[in-house]
């Protein structure tokens, strides 16, 4: 394994609205950012696209906005460590 740190991060009123939404929605929460070193000294950092988890909803019709707001953020907390 290389050295990983695991970020779990969330925004409690998306999370809250999207649980109230479609209550399975909670087995998505946290959200989760990795931090590994490669072998080789590089830093990657990943994140899941969230349209890639609302696959697993019910409801996705109904919180897809609510998925492009977090999928904005994730955009824009990666693109700071850039």
């Amino acid at each position: 394994m290389p050295q990983m740190t695991v970020l779990g991060f969330c925004s409690p009123p998306h999370a809250l609205k999207a649980m109230m939404t479609e209550p399975s929605a909670a087995l998505l929460v946290p959200c989760n950012v990795c931090i590994a070193v490669t072998e080789d000294g590089v830093v990657e950092v990943s994140a899941v696209d969230p349209y890639a988890m609302l696959g697993v909803l019910n409801r996705k019709d109904e919180l897809r906005e609510l998925v492009e707001e977090v999928r904005t953020m994730i955009k824009q907390g990666l693109a700071g460590i850039a």
